[in-house]
């Protein structure tokens, strides 16, 4: 069982359950439609989800991780700082239309995270030309995405808290010691 399970509210942990049942079940009747064939699930279900979930995760990952990208604790964390954070990606071949400029206005969305999509684009125009001047504005060309997450997942990973407040990037040896309760940094 998780930790984070275990130290989470009995009511989070109820809603947790109510959750990985209602996942067990989707998984259960769409095997079932697949009648109950595993290649067929596979090839109708299985590919296409795993396929967005890579998509998912890689457009998320890019917006929020690059080498020069902080994290901060609860306690110093605010939303424009956390939005200051974020990165604007051209992904090129049509993608940045076909997502409606979530990914290469994704900083806009953070600063105005109610405004339509279809505003973006002139909200990032604005966001830019105040941010810019300042060197708060982060816009990487990210043609290479089907590398770059994995360049990036392999030398930045992910978050780790520490005591100074700004959490570090983590590399995996060092988030498997953390999460293990090991002494990961010096």
């Amino acid at each position: 069982m998780s930790r984070l399970y275990d130290r989470a509210p009995k009511d989070e942990r109820v809603k947790c359950a109510v959750s990985t049942v209602a996942c067990a079940a989707f998984l259960g009747a769409s095997f079932v439609a697949c009648e109950s064939n595993l290649a067929h699930w596979a090839i109708q279900y299985l590919a296409p989800y795993l396929c967005f979930s890579w998509w998912l995760f890689t457009v998320t990952y890019l917006q929020h991780h690059d080498y020069d990208t902080k994290a901060y604790d609860e306690n110093e964390w605010e939303y424009v700082l956390g939005g200051l954070e974020t990165i604007d990606r051209e992904f090129g071949y049509g993608v940045d239309e076909l997502t409606h400029h979530i990914t290469d206005c994704h900083v806009a969305h953070h600063m105005f995270s109610d405004m339509p999509h279809y505003n973006l684009p002139k909200a990032t125009d604005g966001v830019r030309s105040v941010l810019e001047p300042r060197g708060l504005y982060k816009k990487r060309d990210t043609r290479d995405f089907v590398s770059k997450v994995f360049e990036l997942h392999k030398d930045v990973g992910h978050c780790v808290d520490s005591e100074e407040g700004v959490r570090p990037r983590a590399t995996k040896e060092e988030c498997a010691a953390a999460f293990n309760g090991e002494e990961w940094r010096e």
